[in-house]
C-alpha cells in the first residue's frame, strides 16, 4: 500500500468525524451478507485440511453486529478498534497488536475496510501475522478517489508484490462509477501453506531484480503490447504490433513487452523475432506474480483488451485500447484508458457483435496517439 503522508492527529480527528457514519455502513445488509460470503470461504478452505477457526480476531471493528454476525460463524469472536470499545470490541490500536496479544493468540484474523485507515499498514499486517495461528482475510477498498481518512492507498500490484503467501479471491467487481474498477480486493493469507486451490498463484516477487535482469535504464521507455486475447475478432494482429514497435524504435529508446497467453505463445515469438532491434520480451512462459509487478513499472500500455490493460490503467499507466468488438463498458471506467476506434466508427457500434476488421485501425493512428501519451 502505499502511504499518504498523513499524520496520526489528521487520522483521528478523520476517523473520530466519520465513525457514526462507518458503524451504519458496517450495519448495512450489503455487509452483513459479504460477512457470510467471506465466513464461508474461510471455513470452506479449513475444513478440507480438517483445521477448525474457533477463536477470531476482527481488526478494526467498527459494531456489536459485525462481531456478533462472526462470533454466530466462528463460535468466538474478539474485536479492537481504536474509537468504538463496547461489549467486544477492545479499545486497542492495531499497530499495537504484538504488545497486546500473544504469539498464535488466535486461530484467524479478519479485516474489513480497516488497513487503508492505518498510518503504517505494514506494522499492522506484521502484528495480523504474530496474533493469528493459521491466516487472515483482509479486504480493502481500491479508490481512485479517498476519503480524507485514508492514510494508505491500495494498489494491487503492489500489494501482490509485497505480500508473503498472498492470495486473491474474488477480486474483480467492475463499477463504472467515479472511475472504478475494483469495488473490493480480498485477500487470503493461509500462513501454513504457500499453495491451495484457488486460479491465481501468487508469490512474492523482487521487482527490482526483474528490471534489473533486463537491464533497462531509466530512460528506455517500457511498453506492454497486450497481443494476445481470448477472442480472435478481438485481435489486432502480429503485423500491426511489429509495424507499431519498429515504427517507435525509429523515433527513440524503448523496451516492449509481449503480453500473451501460454497458448498464444507463436504469437509473441512471431513478433520477436520480426523486430531488428531485439528488445523485446514475451511474457507469454511467465507467471503472474512475475506479470505483474513488471507491468505495473511501464510507462503505456497498447493492445487488444484484456487482463492487461485492466492492470496497468488501475496502476496509473495510460493504456490504448485497440477497440475491435470490445464493449464500451469494459474500457470507460478510468481516466488511464484511451479508446482507438476503427475510423469512421461509433463506440455505440462496436461490441462483442461487431467484428470490426484489423485493417480498420491503421498503425499510424495507434503511434501517434502512443507518442502523445509519453510526451
Amino acid at each position: 500500500m502505499k502511504k499518504l503522508g498523513i499524520t496520526r492527529e489528521e487520522h483521528d480527528a478523520h476517523e473520530k468525524a466519520k465513525a457514526k457514519n462507518k458503524t451504519s455502513n458496517t450495519e448495512s445488509r450489503k455487509k452483513y451478507e459479504k460477512r457470510k460470503r467471506d465466513a464461508e470461504i474461510i471455513k470452506k478452505h479449513f475444513a478440507s485440511s480438517g483445521k477448525i477457526i474457533k477463536r477470531l480476531l476482527c481488526v478494526g471493528a467498527r459494531s456489536e453486529k459485525e462481531v456478533t454476525q462472526l462470533k454466530a460463524e466462528f463460535g468466538e469472536a474478539v474485536g479492537i478498534d481504536i474509537l468504538s470499545p463496547t461489549a467486544n470490541i477492545l479499545k486497542v490500536d492495531a499497530h499495537n497488536l504484538k504488545s497486546t496479544f500473544g504469539k498464535n493468540e488466535f486461530h484467524f484474523a479478519y479485516a474489513s475496510h480497516c488497513l487503508e485507515h492505518m498510518v503504517d499498514p505494514e506494522v499492522v499486517m506484521e502484528g495480523i501475522r504474530h496474533v493469528s495461528r493459521l491466516g487472515c482475510f483482509i479486504t480493502l477498498p481500491v479508490f481512485d478517489v479517498l476519503y480524507k481518512s485514508h492514510c494508505s492507498m491500495f494498489d494491487m500490484c503492489e500489494f501482490i508484490h509485497n505480500l508473503e503467501y498472498a492470495k486473491s479471491e474474488k477480486i474483480f467487481d467492475i463499477l463504472k462509477e467515479n472511475n472504478h474498477l475494483f469495488d473490493d480486493f480480498s485477500y487470503f493469507g493461509d500462513f501454513e501453506v504457500r499453495h491451495f486451490d484457488c486460479e491465481t498463484d501468487v508469490k512474492e516477487v523482487d521487482n527490482k531484480k526483474i528490471i534489473k535482469e533486463f537491464q533497462l535504464e531509466r530512460s528506455v521507455r517500457k511498453v506492454v503490447i497486450g497481443a494476445g486475447s481470448s477472442g480472435t475478432t478481438t485481435k489486432w494482429g502480429e503485423l500491426n504490433y511489429i509495424n507499431l514497435i519498429n515504427k517507435l524504435n525509429s523515433e527513440g529508446n524503448y523496451f516492449f513487452y509481449i503480453l500473451c497467453g501460454p497458448d498464444e505463445h507463436q504469437i509473441s515469438e512471431n513478433i520477436i523475432n520480426s523486430i531488428s532491434n531485439k528488445n523485446c520480451l514475451s511474457f507469454s512462459k511467465m507467471r503472474i506474480s512475475e506479470i505483474i509487478p513488471t507491468m505495473s513499472n511501464c510507462d503505456l500500455y497498447i493492445g487488444n483488451d484484456s487482463f492487461g490493460h485492466h492492470v496497468c490503467s488501475q496502476s496509473g499507466i495510460p493504456s490504448i485500447i485497440i477497440m475491435l468488438d470490445t464493449p464500451s463498458a469494459y474500457s470507460d471506467y478510468s481516466i488511464n484508458q484511451h479508446r482507438i476506434l476503427p475510423d469512421g466508427v461509433n463506440i455505440d457500434e462496436v461490441d462483442h457483435n461487431s467484428a470490426f476488421s484489423k485493417e480498420q485501425i491503421k498503425v499510424d493512428k495507434v503511434y501517434k496517439k502512443a507518442l502523445s501519451l509519453m510526451i
